[in-house]
């Protein structure tokens, strides 16, 4: 399994396609959004239930993981409000590109037109090709995806990631994985653990935590080793004066600072006859 988690190319995605064919003739039931930029949805055909796990520009899969989700984001119940009710009737990648449309049939056609490309996007579109929701509006030189506006699809940018694709597909030809689907659930499983297990969800708000002093303990170990080296610095340059200073303080009976006095540099602080000790400071 590759070590290291990339996002979909597009020879997967269109392999991914295939895989949500499945879908097909089932019911939407429910859309999540779990955190920015991933989602969950849900179809019900025959009385079982299938899930889709979406994460923008990085993958989508068929899922067995089910997160447990707060209240529902104001985008996730425009989604639900519109696909209510709707089935679907056709699950396709958009050319060789890394685009996937899902198409419902109900009380009006629509699509759900998902980019895998960039940073990803996601948004429902009627009949008419007229964006209906986007989950985020941008402008480009070439076209603008905003909200009541015309959906046009992009340039054609052509697959991507060729020279890995057989690494992952390869893995399921060999019969580890049944599916690229479920490769790609078990790579993506640790990144969604927060929210599928939230006594785990504690553990790293615990560790962020202890993380965070650490960090403002070392920095403030970093400060005081700097106060500390400047001041050894300081004594070694001035280490000839200092030793003066401790042979006359023995040679001298002088019982305060006052007595023994200066010398150029150094300032007498405080002395202590009976410790036999002198505190000093530096110019």
């Amino acid at each position: 399994m590759p070590g290291k988690i990339r996002a979909l190319s597009s020879a997967e995605l269109g392999a991914v396609a295939k895989e949500l064919g499945t879908l097909v003739s089932s019911y939407f039931k429910n859309f999540y959004e779990l955190k920015e930029g991933s989602f969950l949805m849900t179809f019900s055909k025959e009385r079982k239930e299938t899930a889709v796990y979406i994460n923008l520009a990085k993958t989508i899969n068929l899922t067995e993981f089910k997160e447990k989700t707060g209240e529902p984001t104001e985008f996730a119940l425009s989604v639900r409000k519109k696909l209510d009710g709707n089935k679907v009737e056709s699950v396709a990648q958009h050319e060789s590109d890394r685009i996937l449309v899902i198409s419902f049939s109900g009380k009006e056609q629509r699509r759900m037109i998902i980019e895998m490309f960039d940073r990803g996007n996601l948004l429902l579109v009627n009949k008419d090709n007229i964006i209906e929701l986007v989950y985020s509006g941008r402008s480009f030189k070439e076209r603008s995806v905003r909200k009541s506006m015309l959906y046009s699809f992009p340039q054609q940018r052509g697959s991507a990631g060729s020279g890995a694709v057989s690494e992952r597909l390869k893995e399921v030809e060999s019969h580890m994985f049944a599916t690229l689907s479920e490769l790609l659930d078990s790579l993506y499983v640790d990144e969604r653990s927060t929210s599928l297990n939230p006594e785990k969800s504690r553990e790293a708000e615990e560790l962020q935590k202890s993380a965070g002093k650490l960090r403002k303990q070392m920095e403030e170990l970093k400060v005081k080793a700097d106060e500390y080296r400047e001041a050894a610095n300081r004594i070694f340059a001035n280490m000839h004066e200092i030793n003066e200073l401790i042979s006359l303080a023995g040679k001298s009976k002088a019982k305060s600072a006052e007595q023994l006095g200066d010398t150029g540099r150094i300032r007498v602080k405080r002395l202590d006859a009976k410790k036999k000790t002198i505190t000093v400071e530096l110019d």
